[in-house]
């Protein structure tokens, strides 16, 4: 057999705490994530040791696959079943980016944008320097 054959579809609920959580929500109706937990706890091989992090961990991969989205009502996060209808109303991604603007470097006068060195920039020069054990005057490799 082929192994195309046993590659599971993208979004497809193949736990049953994912597959509970989907039919509390279609039940249910909209839900908050301790309604969640407690619909959760009756399920085998749930288990809520770590607080709600990993139930929230799990909702947010629903989002993601569109099986679920987040809904705020009276300023509390709930959650709703089914993909968010809000988001196919947003607009279309535009197709094409505008490029980045060029610049011709190889047009017009060139002009340095040297600075003058502040005032005393240059004393270190007065003093001696080490060099392989012997004192000498500063020289300059660019000279």
């Amino acid at each position: 057999m082929p192994i195309e054959k046993f590659k599971n579809l993208k979004g497809e609920l193949l736990s049953p705490i994912t597959q509970a959580i989907v039919q509390h929500l279609e039940a249910n109706g909209p839900s908050d994530a301790m309604a969640i937990n407690q619909t959760l706890l009756r399920i085998d091989g749930y288990s809520d040791d770590a607080g709600l992090v990993a139930l929230r961990s799990r909702l947010r991969k629903l989002c993601a696959q569109d099986q679920i989205h987040r809904a705020i009502q009276n300023g509390k996060l709930l959650y709703v079943a089914g993909p968010d209808p809000q988001a196919a109303d947003v607009g279309t991604v535009p197709t094409a980016l505008t490029p980045p603007p060029r610049h011709n470097v190889m047009q017009g006068h060139y002009a340095p944008s040297w600075t003058v060195a502040r005032a005393g920039a240059l004393d270190y020069a007065k003093h001696p320097s080490l060099h392989m054990g012997q004192r000498r005057e500063f020289r300059s490799e660019v000279v």
